[in-house]
This record gives structure tokens, C-alpha cells and sequence, in this order.
């Protein structure tokens, strides 16, 4: 079996493989255990008096069912794994719109870089940035939080990565989470 495989791999070398029918295929299989984030908007810590303003971080699992023509003999090689670099976080309400009363939710929209490998036939988590702290000192977050009212919102992800081996093409990997912003109760 070894030998076919050494074989195999010595006649891609020889020979040369067709390199372009590789296929990554890379999705979100999971954010947030497939519940919304609920982002607290302001913290009080009854024990030392003190009030903060959290980020709000998510958990992703990508799932790489990548395929490939070249014969891979070790299967813990980087060929087809997709390694993520950065990602966007576009917001929008519940019903499409892009505004919150006269609040533009363009202004609170990031990009953050980040990294992770996700090699073939696997699957991997990684934490991400959903509500940097900042965004809830603004707008309608802070009217949310003066008026009691839970403020619901979509995040739409967009995740960037690049093979981590082979070709230079650029592979975009698109989410949605529902995050719901209020004052929730402090324990």
C-alpha cells in the first residue's frame, strides 16, 4: 500500500498533477452553538460596585470537506486546509433594515484579523469578536440600555481565508448570527 502510494506521488512529481481541480470546500458549521449572542450591554458587579461595558465574543466552527485530485498519502498534511485570516462584520435589523431609528448601523460595522487552520476533513473552532466594548457607548445601544428595551440585531460575517498550501486565490466564507443587545440581569 505504501509502495502504490510512493508510486503515485513519485509519478505526480515525475509526470506533474493537475493542481487545479483543487476543491476546498470550507463552511460555518456552528456559531454560537446555534443560539444568538446575547450581549450584555453594561455589567454592575454588586461585590466591588464596579460597572463595565463587555465584548461579546462567539464561538465558530468551520468544517473543511475539502477534495482533491493529487494523492495524498499522510493525511495530516496542509493540502486543501484553509487557513482564515481576517473577517467583516456587517449589522442589519431583524427586518433587513439598515438603520436603528436615525442610528446608521454602517458606522458600527469592523473588520478584524484573525487565524486559524482548518485542515481537510476536519472540523475546528475559534473564537471571534462579535461586539467590540466601543459600539455600546453609542447610538442605539446606549437609548436601549436608558430605556430598558432589548435592541435585536443580525450580524452578517463575512470570513476571509486563502488555501494554506497550492494557490492564491482568496476564499470567502459567508455567516449570519442573531445578536440581542440589552441590559441583561447581573449575577
Amino acid at each position: 500500500m505504501w509502495r502504490s502510494a510512493i508510486l503515485a506521488g513519485l509519478l505526480c512529481v515525475l509526470v506533474g498533477c493537475d493542481t487545479d481541480n483543487e476543491v476546498i470546500e470550507v463552511r460555518v458549521s456552528s456559531i454560537n452553538g446555534g443560539a444568538p449572542v446575547m450581549a450584555d450591554l453594561i455589567i454592575f458587579d454588586e461585590t466591588t460596585g464596579e460597572i463595565s461595558i463587555p465584548e461579546d465574543v462567539a464561538v465558530v466552527e468551520f468544517t473543511n470537506r475539502s477534495e482533491s485530485s493529487p494523492v495524498v498519502s499522510d493525511p495530516n498534511t496542509f493540502v486543501n486546509a484553509f487557513q482564515l485570516q481576517s473577517y467583516s462584520v456587517t449589522w442589519r435589523t431583524a427586518g433587513g433594515g439598515t438603520s436603528v431609528g436615525t442610528w446608521p448601523l454602517a458606522a458600527y460595522n469592523f473588520t478584524a484579523a484573525t487565524s486559524a487552520i482548518v485542515p481537510a476533513g476536519s472540523s475546528v473552532e475559534t473564537g471571534i469578536l462579535i461586539a467590540p466594548a466601543g459600539m455600546k457607548t453609542q447610538g442605539p445601544f446606549m437609548e436601549a440600555l436608558v430605556n430598558g428595551q432589548e435592541l435585536l440585531l443580525i450580524a452578517d460575517i463575512d470570513f476571509l481565508g486563502r488555501p494554506a498550501v497550492g494557490s492564491e486565490g482568496d476564499i470567502h466564507v459567508y455567516a449570519s448570527v442573531s445578536v440581542n443587545f440589552a441590559d441583561f440581569a447581573d449575577e
